[in-house]
């Protein structure tokens, strides 16, 4: 499927078109996620041309919610888990008799 947004259409703007000709959308009452090539967005986020869009359904929980938690691990977070889970295995053999 195409479809046609003006320059600088936002993620919101997609949504109303999308609601727009294909009313019964309406119904998931903005709890859709969208997705940019390959990426979660926002509605005030802008669709560049060209992008590869995906609309995610509301699924079971989490209905009425603003916005989902969203995070990302990074290789520090990685690295912080590493060095944690090292100390406490030490801590963990120092109380064993």
């Amino acid at each position: 499927m195409s479809l046609a947004l003006p320059d600088g259409a936002h993620v919101g703007d997609l949504k109303v078109c999308l609601k727009h000709e294909y009313p019964r959308l309406a119904e998931a009452k903005d709890s859709e996620r969208v997705s940019i090539n390959r990426e979660y967005d926002f509605d005030e986020d802008v669709v560049p041309p060209g992008a590869e869009v995906a609309i995610f359904p509301p699924v079971s929980g989490g209905a009425g919610e603003a916005f989902p938690t969203l995070f990302a691990v990074t290789e520090d977070m990685l690295e912080d888990i590493a060095k944690n889970s090292f100390i406490l295995e030490r801590w963990i053999q120092g109380l064993k008799p």
